[in-house]
């Protein structure tokens, strides 16, 4: 793939004509500018209008398979769209950013982690390994493949800016936040492949926002659900969760923050998005970062348990951040927007404090081109989803990196229609397959099992399923099967399907497991067999379905340190990362 670098303009170039502009911008245009709101689904109505026409938010984070508001009890699954129908919406929002005083374009911001962290999902959207499956790919290479294949995605349809790379070390493996999204639990491995990927993000002119600083993985809790605080030495910091922030300094532009407290750091207690010891005198003084600082979701009960969401979001201004994430969809977005003017009108937040923020986010924006070239061109986003150059590398990296955690020589490789029970995992739209089309959709894996098996018995099931539902989906086994293979794919929890497992090894049959996480609640359980595929879409079932029927030598690494391989098949075939 041919890099965009021309798309990006040198920053010393374009700092005077940002600050040239915040000095024509009213405070309520400031305040809105920080501002990085929610666009859910495919079709405009009237809360966008408003958070653009009279907000004046700077961008919109993009969901793009549901639509609504949980808070307001209400979600459905978006209507379908197309990558150039997708162009065609964005490009609409951008035309109403447009026609505002000084015509500032908006910035688009999705999460692509990989694997089932995508945003950015229908009509064929390429994607790639979990950051964790790239490391068992084995180079950082893969991870500067992995990069660019999808920015050159993002950017065709009209996404700026990814909130990638995880750059936390997973270095507790119960942590229920981050597991597979880090790139491993080891701080060299992190800052290794941490720097490929933001390489080739920004080769392609895609922002990439580090996250979650200084580090979120050393938890055992989850900051969307509580208020999380991480007491180690400063010393083990540096060595640990700021190293990775050390490799790729040149093409790091944004850091998001964390919602946790780390006391050596700040002795307050204050979270790190909260925290001008935290943001503006270890992050820009010591460590000399001048890029721009996004807060994770403000809704997160991280920070909404310690004060209310507007008054946090004025204050993390204050501490230092320059722009602040919203991913509400009601009338808390108005109620932020009052605030922050308030806070300048009070003295609480100095309005010095606000052009700075604005200056570095417009620099940021014009540096990458958003302000040259806001719109897409349809036609291109089509393009760019099967270009054959990223069609191939999201194939390559779901095989390369694929291996199993245990194997059982007795029972694999499969032969040619071997008699098989699957009990694979269904969720709908709304709780994590992120797109319902011929490209994505449940029983995926029972269709790349028949191209070597008309043997098979298919019981979906839920994702974590009940003991009821377990009972009754063992009850829908049938006689003259030889084993069966089960899902366990892991999501941003601690929940997996041990128990799911557990019952139907006490059947009698030979169990398969299929997961996408090394870690031990997945790999260890007393299935007979554990295959890692580290990307449950199209690709990565495909990589399952031929390395269980022997038709693929898997060669993936163990791209963990802390947890050992202890013999797992991948360590003795292939080494390690």
């Amino acid at each position: 793939m041919e890099a965009k670098k021309n798309l990006i303009r040198d920053r010393s170039t374009v700092e005077k004509a940002a600050m040239e502009l915040v000095s024509r911008m009213s405070l309520e245009q400031k305040a809105g500018q920080v501002l990085t709101l929610c666009f859910n689904g495919t079709t405009l109505y009237p809360l966008v209008y408003e958070q653009v026409q009279k907000l004046h938010c700077g961008g919109l984070r993009l969901t793009q398979s549901v639509v609504g508001e949980t808070r307001d009890g209400w979600r459905r699954a978006a209507p379908y769209a197309s990558p150039g129908q997708y162009a065609e919406v964005l490009n609409q929002l951008q035309d109403l950013a447009l026609a505002r005083e000084h015509s500032i374009p908006l910035h688009f911001v999705g999460d692509q982690e990989g694997d089932r962290s995508s945003n950015y999902c229908m009509g064929g959207v390429r994607f790639m390994p979990s950051q964790v499956g790239l490391t068992a790919c084995g180079s950082p290479d893969s991870a500067y493949r992995a990069a660019r294949a999808m920015a050159r995605q993002q950017r065709a349809v009209g996404i700026h800016w990814v909130n990638s790379p995880v750059l936390d070390v997973n270095s507790n493996w119960r942590n229920p936040e981050i597991g597979w999204r880090a790139f491993s639990d080891r701080a060299e491995v992190c800052k290794d492949y941490g720097a490929a990927f933001l390489q080739g993000l920004r080769e392609e002119g895609v922002i990439g926002s580090a996250k979650h600083f200084p580090g979120r993985g050393d938890s055992d809790q989850d900051a969307h659900h509580a208020v999380t605080s991480i007491d180690v030495s400063k010393k083990l910091l540096m060595e640990r969760e700021i190293l990775p922030y050390t490799g790729g300094r040149q093409w790091l532009s944004s850091i998001m923050l964390a919602h946790t407290a780390f006391p050596a750091l700040d002795s307050s207690g204050r979270p790190a998005t909260l925290s001008s010891a935290i943001i503006t005198d270890f992050l820009r003084g010591e460590l000399g970062f001048d890029g721009v600082v996004t807060t994770d979701n403000m809704e997160m009960e991280g920070i909404s348990q310690l004060h209310p969401i507007p008054e946090a979001c004025w204050r993390a201004l204050a501490a230092g951040a320059d722009v602040v994430l919203m991913k509400a969809e009601n009338n808390l977005c108005r109620q932020v927007h009052s605030a922050i003017i308030e806070a300048v009108r009070r003295g609480d937040l100095p309005e010095s404090r606000l052009d700075e923020a604005n200056r570095r986010l417009l620099s940021m924006k014009m540096e990458y081109g958003i302000f040259d070239k806001p719109k897409a061109e349809p036609k291109e986003a089509a393009k760019a989803v099967f270009e054959p150059e990223v069609v191939s590398t999201a194939r390559d990296l779901a095989y390369e990196g694929a291996n199993y955690a245990r194997f059982n020589s007795e029972l694999l490789p499969l032969p040619q229609g071997a008699r098989i029970i699957l009990i694979e995992q269904f969720c709908d739209s709304l709780t994590g397959m992120q797109a319902d089309d011929l490209y994505v959709h449940n029983g995926m894996l029972l269709e790349k099992l028949m191209a070597y098996s008309g043997n098979i018995l298919h019981l979906p099931i839920s994702w974590h399923p009940s003991e009821d539902e377990i009972r009754r989906t063992m009850e829908r086994f049938e006689p003259g099967f030889d084993l069966v293979a089960v899902t366990d794919w892991a999501a941003r929890s601690q929940e997996n399907n041990a128990e799911l497992i557990r019952a139907v090894k006490g059947h009698g049959l030979p169990v398969v497991s299929l997961t996408n996480t090394p870690y031990p609640p997945w790999v260890d359980n007393q299935a007979d067999a554990v295959l890692m595929t580290f990307q449950t879409r199209d690709e990565g079932l495909a990589a399952a379905a031929d390395i269980l029927f022997g038709h693929y030598q898997p060669r993936g690494r163990w791209p963990l340190g802390a947890v050992p391989a202890r013999g797992r098949v991948c360590d003795r075939a292939s080494g390690r990362a």
